[in-house]
């Protein structure tokens, strides 16, 4: 049983909150994010999102207005407020946390990891984890329960694709008839899946499908067929005019 409780005494009595993820961040990292950050203010809190990485072009429509997702100023890589309770989600270790470690490591208020993956450092944190989550959407959603918070639609979207993503759209192992549930619930409480399904799948740039197609163009095959390869340089992301997280999924096309 995860101590949600003294995440919740530790909310109660912060004012600003400073939330972050891992670098590179996926659609599980930046889901649990909002999905966190709605929750928080509703509490009251004032919120601030400050992360190592842009957020990648797929999941600008979470952020539409560009007020919610800031990534850090490498020449000053702190939050702009005066944070009391910070919170990283979907990692526990510090090379994930990458240019905001160094602020992370002079913090002296109080620390929380709600995280499902094994690897995990000494973060001087609370640490919230459960290696058998499918996503830390999942952990995000059990905290709404645990603290008697609703879902509003906005963090229902955002935990849907959370959990949409961690387990392939509900195709991988990890998808347990509890992430079915749950994904249920998100929809009854305003998720709408072929929506978000159109906004990460169905707005393919250009520069994204050429590089898919160079990837394709390169693959060969070892082992009578049972270990197929493929790769792309970083000379041919500049060339195509494209973006390093614009492959994500692509290992995806490569195990069909």
């Amino acid at each position: 049983m995860l101590a949600w409780n003294e995440l919740d005494r530790l909310i109660d009595a912060s004012h600003h909150v400073l939330l972050t993820t891992h670098v590179r961040p996926d659609g599980d990292a930046l889901g649990s994010e909002l999905g966190l950050a709605e929750l928080l203010i509703a509490r009251g809190k004032t919120v601030e999102i400050l992360n190592s990485s842009p957020t990648p072009a797929r999941y600008r429509f979470l952020d539409p207005d560009h007020t919610l997702f800031h990534c850090i100023d490498p020449a000053d890589p702190k939050p702009k407020g005066q944070p009391d309770l910070f919170i990283v989600v979907d990692t526990g270790t510090w090379s994930q946390l990458a240019g905001l470690a160094p602020y992370v490591k002079t913090i002296d208020y109080p620390k929380v990891v709600i995280d499902h993956h094994v690897s995990q450092d000494d973060l001087g944190a609370l640490r919230l984890v459960d290696t058998s989550a499918a996503a830390s959407g999942m952990l995000i959603a059990e905290a709404y329960r645990a603290l008697g918070a609703t879902i509003s639609a906005r963090a229902a979207q955002a935990l849907f694709i959370a959990i949409a993503m961690d387990t392939g759209w509900m195709r991988h192992p990890n998808t347990t008839p509890q992430v079915l549930q749950m994904q249920a619930d998100l929809m009854e409480r305003g998720a709408k899946p072929h929506e978000i399904y159109r906004l990460l799948f169905e707005q393919n740039r250009v520069e994204r499908l050429r590089m898919m197609g160079l990837l394709f163009d390169r693959i060969e095959r070892f082992q009578d067929g049972r270990l197929v390869t493929s790769y792309l340089s970083w000379s041919d992301i500049i060339d195509l005019g494209a973006h390093p997280m614009e492959t994500e999924d692509f290992i995806n096309e490569l195990m069909t």
